[in-house]
Formats: C-alpha cells, structure tokens, sequence
C-alpha cells in the first residue's frame, strides 16, 4: 500500500534523497556510425599439458577456419542474405577452453585466435576458472578479468561472472565497483553491451540480486543488451527489461540434428541495432535476433535507485518515478503491485516474518517479458535478539569479494581481498587497522607464521607482511610465475605452496629459497596439504590425491580420487578439499561429491557418502562432518556411519562446516547458522549475506562469529 507520509517520519528524509538523483551527460553525435563486431563463445579448446609448435583437430577449428575466410567480408543479419559491414574487433563470451589455462593451453589459444586479423577481448567462463584460472593473464593481456573500451561511441564492459577455482557463477564486489566506474564516464545515450559468460537464466546464480546489483549502476544508461555464453544456444530472450543476446558455440555437441556451429554478428548503424547469428555452413540462412532502434529516449520512463530504511519490523521504501504507472515491489520474492503517480513514492512493509540479517528487494515497472526497468536494493534488519537468531555487532565493506578463510590473529581479522589487497579488521570494532596492495588476488587466505603474516597471489608470489602495520616486508616468486591458489602451509623450518603449475613448492622458512619441488601432479593444486607424519597428502586437479615426502618431495604414493575409482575423469578430482586424517586413515571427497577413506600408504577402503561437497575433522578429532548437495549437513564415525543429521542442507559448495566449543557452523546459501555439536540441532542462525554466494569458511573467536562472502561485507554475530 501506499504508505502516508504523516505517519512515518522517515518518509521525507527517504524522499529528499531522491531529488538530487542526477542524469549522466549525453555524448556525442554518431548518425553516420556503421560499427560492425562478432560475438563468439563456447570454443572449448582442450587442454595441453606441454608446449607445441601446432595445434589442430579441435572441435572448434572448422568454425575457426570459416571465421578466417569470411572475416573481411560484409556480414548477412537476415535471413534474406542482407549485409552489414565487415567487423572491428571480436568478443568472446566465455568458455574459451574446457579446462584452464595448464601448460601449452595458452599456446593453442592463441593459435586459433590469432587467425583474426581484428583485436579479440574475453569474458572467462566456467571452464575457464574453475581449474586453471589465469587472472595474471587476462590482466597481461586486456587490463583484467574486468575491463572497458569504446569503438564509435558503442562501450563494452566485459564482466568476469566465473568465480575464481570454483565452477558455481558470482558476481564478486570487485566487479560490482568496475561498473560502478564505467557508468560515471559512459554518456547516458551511449549504446552499451555488457558482456559475461553466465546469462541471466542460468539456474545456479544465488539469488536474482546477485547479477540485479552489478547492472544497477547502468539504469540510468542506454543498455542495447547483453552478450551471454554458458548454454551453447543461439538464442535471444529478455530479463530484466534487457535484451539478451547467447552466443551459441563454435561447435555443436548435443544434438547434431540441430547444428549450432557459428557465431554472433552485431551492427549499430547509427541507432539501429541489427543482431543475428551466422551459422558456419552458410547454406543456412543467418538467424536474425534483433532490428530495433536503440536510441536513448529521453521521454522513456525512469526509476531512480530506491532507498530503503528499516524501524523495528517496518521497512520504509522509496523511489522518484518519471510519470505514473504500474509498478511491483518485490521483497524476498513476495510480491506487491501498485499504482503510482510521477514523482515520489513510498511505502511500507511488514517484514516481521524476515530473520535478522540482510536481504534484498526490487521494484519493477511491468512484469515478465514486458518488464520496461528494475531498481534492486538492500537492507539490514538488525533488531534486538530474537529467540533463534543471531544479531550482528558490526559490518565491514572490503570492497571486493573473498575467496580464502579470514585469518584470526589476535585482535584483528586479516583477509585476503579480490580487489587485490590484503585488510586488516579490528575484531572488536570493526574498523579497518590496515590495508596492504598484493601483486595478485589471494585466493587461499592469509596465516601467521612466526612474527610476519603470509600470502600466497595470483601472481605467483609468496609475501610477508608486518601484522601490526601491514608493510610488506619480504617476497619471493615461484619459478613458474604462474597464479598460487593456495594458502602457505607452515610446517616445521619449510613454507609449502601449490597453484596452476600443479607443482608443490616448499621454501625455506628464513630465506623462502626452494629447497625442493614436487612435480607429482599433472593439473593444479588448488588447496594446502595435509601433514600425515613425514608426508604430505593432498588433492590435485588431475583427478588423484597424492602423497610426497616432507623431506624433499619425491613421491609415496597416488589414488585416484573417490569417484574416479569407479571410471576416471579429471572433472571429478578433489583440489578444492584438503584431505583430513583420523589415526591411520585419510578422508576426502572430490567434485563427483564422493567422499572416501584411504590408507596412510594410499590403499583405497571404501566410500563414505556420494553426496558430499566438503568434509572435515570434528572438534574431539573422533569423527567428520560432512557438508552435502541435496541432503542435511551429518556428522560420521570414521567408518562412515551417520551419527546425527541436521535440519539444514547447505548445499554443492566446497566449504566445510567449522566446529569451535562444541558448535559446528556454516553458512548456506547466505544464512549462518550455528548448530549442536552433539546432536546437530539449529541454535540460531542469521543472514550474513542478502541471498548471494559465501565462499570463504567462519571463523570463530571469543564466541563470534565471522563470515565474508562475494559481495565483500565482513560482518561479526554473535549468539542471541
């Protein structure tokens, strides 16, 4: 309902916000403009663990060959053969290769890509990130993951939408602060296409907010669409107001009946916007997606962000309307239509029922397909404790999404940050202590080792830094220079560290010289090792968990990974679980989400659960817990008998539970919940997150609780 104004005071300080909303200036005249470029996606290109001088045979070269022969001639964009002209440059959507970037991968990139004679930009995908993730090289090469040019006016804005070593997509808040930026410098009637791997219909986003908060920054802008990758279809669909352009692929794989080898021409001649797609056997006729005039009106209905203010279980929203019309105000998906007149609305919601924490909204003029815009905004219910739920003690923004376990050291937090800096938090206050740049992302989190802090990057250093200051204080490189994923692992007088290169590399503690490599794994290591006596156990993307000396790294032994014992693929190995030990046994589980036992000398004994993400060792050291897809979170005997099941099924993410004083938490889908260690019964829980994705595992200190997810907000619970 409409909420009247004399009744909530808040309203017009709500409103006032609203007024000062200002247009981004408009830009220049591009009448004559006939800027052409092509839209590629889904290549897959294989693996090549060693250099070559040639590649050929991939599934994608035909495509590749036919892209060479036509790449300098006019483009059909209708089915009646009618061209455009020849294009300026090519951008791919994601999914170059099919798994990372190891060894001569690059190489076989590049020989395909180089066959265009125009500038090419990618948007990792999936496939790109999940195994091998190579932000060191997309920065070499484009500026980053995340990047932003202009040809005649038109802007791209390439969106890294694949999370780093995790196959799930995110939208982390580094990418979220690049748009940001973009859009104070993009004319509002400039033509803009963003482009990602993920399309808005994909069904493994967290939450709708997720992708709705990285374009709300472009609303007020002239978006001619989105180019999108993932479903390997060459097709056209709406969302949020938006046109969605998919790329198709470069070769088709499902159903050979129905070929989709090809890729996307797009034309802007002037403000008319011609899409289509042209298939590599040119006897079929392009398919024409789009012929529509992509103008920015300056009539068109506007909505200015909302601003949302909560008072007990009252949440007040508002925004400023260009004219009336029908709108749907969306909160946690419950839906409430109304009409409003131009100018200032607000209105107010019970959001009683909503728990403690942050959650999301949008309002949207229109619905489905006619959806004309949408706003989306947040907001924090932070009431008084509540019987069941959590209340926090503070937040703090980081400015980019975390990856890698906060570090508890003394009395501050010390995280590594997507955006390329390692930060340190005051437990108790949550004011920012320092900030320090790293040469790279850290993925693996930061530890303590002697009287210096340590991180491993993407870069292929290893850094010390001073905990009380965060000056840097020492660094070394591995001599790959290939991207550390892991965190270093302190381990008597060595400082041990894995990454793309699959090799495991152990420095020396004073000097962080190598005193040795182990060579070992053929795909990444993603995670630190375990110390099993004078050994080292841990997983690698090549589908085996192996077994090194501590002394010097020559090899014990290697098992195929749990679901590999039964018919081996490299996309079942088990990189992102460091394996844990009971007495004489090892246990892990792998991305088939089979977890299994071994022995110490590498014997497989058998299989625990199938459905199993992440799995870790119990407080007492006597049994595991173990973090499931579809069923509730459980804790094991070490025979694998399930000892108790809770309520709450956290999900595919390999993020395993933590227990601390007798109390096991997690975080699923964007809620904490602390539980019994000893029955697994829910104690409380609570929302650190508005429905977006946590990568990084809680931690815990003097009873609270500190959780991070990809949207960068650190924040602190404690118990009710």
């Amino acid at each position: 309902m409409i909420f009247p104004r004399s009744k909530f005071a808040v309203m017009g300080v709500l409103a006032a916000s609203l007024l000062g909303c200002a247009t981004a200036q408009r830009g220049s005249d591009y009448s004559d403009r006939n800027l052409t470029f092509l839209h590629i996606s889904d290549t897959h290109i294989g693996p090549y663990l060693e250099e070559r001088s040639a590649f050929a045979g991939e599934r994608s070269d035909a495509t590749f060959q036919f892209m060479e022969k036509v790449q300098g001639d006019p483009q059909p964009v209708m089915a009646d053969g009618s061209t455009v002209p020849a294009p300026s440059f090519v951008v791919h959507t994601g999914d170059v290769t099919e798994y990372g970037f190891p060894g001569g991968t690059l190489a076989a990139m590049d020989s395909y890509h180089k066959r265009f004679k125009i500038p090419v930009f990618w948007a990792p995908g999936n496939h790109d990130n999940t195994w091998v993730s190579r932000p060191d090289m997309f920065r070499e090469r484009q500026g980053g993951m995340h990047f932003h040019f202009a040809r005649e006016g038109v802007h791209i804005i390439g969106i890294n939408s694949a999370t780093l070593q995790e196959p799930v997509q995110s939208i982390s808040e580094e990418e979220v602060a690049f748009v940001a930026d973009c859009a104070k410098d993009i004319p509002s009637d400039a033509p803009i296409f963003v482009m990602l791997h993920h399309p808005p219909s994909s069904g493994d986003w967290s939450s709708e907010y997720d992708l709705g908060r990285l374009m709300e920054p472009l609303r007020d802008h002239n978006v001619a669409g989105l180019l999108v990758g993932h479903h390997h279809a060459a097709t056209h669909e709406k969302w949020s107001g938006y046109h969605v352009i998919h790329g198709g692929s470069t070769f088709s794989k499902a159903d050979a009946a129905k070929p989709v080898d090809g890729f996307g021409v797009i034309n802007i001649h002037g403000s008319h916007l011609h899409a289509a797609y042209r298939y590599k056997d040119d006897r079929v006729p392009a398919k024409q997606f789009l012929d529509r005039d992509i103008a920015a009106d300056p009539n068109r209905l506007s909505l200015s962000p909302v601003v949302a203010k909560t008072m007990g279980n009252d949440l007040a929203v508002a925004w400023r309307s260009s004219r009336e019309t029908p709108v749907v105000v969306t909160i946690q998906g419950v839906d409430t239509p109304i009409e409003v007149a131009a100018g200032t609305t607000t209105i107010r919601q019970d959001v009683s029922a909503l728990g403690n924490g942050r959650h999301w909204g949008k309002v949207s003029v229109g619905t489905g397909d006619s959806v004309a815009t949408e706003r989306f905004f947040e907001f924090a219910l932070d009431r008084p404790a509540r019987p069941g739920e959590g209340v926090a003690r503070w937040r703090q923004s980081l400015g980019g999404g975390v990856k890698g376990t906060p570090l508890v050291d003394g009395n501050q937090l010390v995280i590594g940050v997507n955006n390329q800096t390692l930060q340190s938090i005051d437990r108790g206050s949550g004011k920012r202590l320092w900030r320090a740049s790293t040469p790279g992302e850290v993925l693996g989190g930061a530890v303590r080792v002697g009287d210096e802090i340590m991180a491993s990057t993407t870069e292929g250093f290893v850094v010390a830094y001073n905990p009380d200051s965060g000056t840097e204080t020492r660094r070394v490189r591995v001599p790959s220079g290939l991207p550390l994923y892991s965190a270093p692992l302190a381990t008597g007088d060595l400082i041990i560290v894995g990454g793309a290169d699959a090799d495991l590399y152990a420095l020396d503690r004073q000097s962080l010289a190598v005193r040795w490599t182990a060579s070992q794994a053929d795909y990444s290591v993603e995670m630190p090792p375990l110390v099993v006596g004078d050994s080292l156990v841990y997983n690698a993307w090549d589908g085996y968990v192996h077994a090194v000396s501590l002394a010097d790294g020559t090899e014990l032994w290697k098992s195929s990974c749990p679901r590999n014992q039964k018919g081996f693929s490299r996309y079942y190995g088990g990189a992102d679980n460091t394996p844990v030990v009971m007495e004489d046994r090892v246990y892990t589980t792998d991305r088939g989400y089979h977890a299994g036992m071994y022995s110490a000398k590498g014997e497989f004994l058998g299989l625990l659960l199938e459905d199993c993400s992440a799995l870790t060792r119990t407080e007492d050291g006597r049994g595991l817990l173990a973090r499931r897809l579809a069923k509730p979170l459980c804790r094991l005997s070490p025979t694998g008998a399930i000892q108790w099941e809770s309520t709450v099924t956290a999900g595919r993410l390999p993020v395993p539970p933590v227990e601390v004083d007798g109390k096991v938490y997690v975080v699923a889908r964007g809620v904490l919940y602390a539980l019994n260690g000893a029955d697994g019964k829910t104690l409380w829980q609570y929302q650190v997150t508005p429905g977006l994705t946590v990568l990084a595992a809680p931690v815990v200190a003097d009873g609270v609780v500190y959780a991070v997810g990809v949207d960068g907000v650190l924040t602190a619970v404690a118990a009710p």
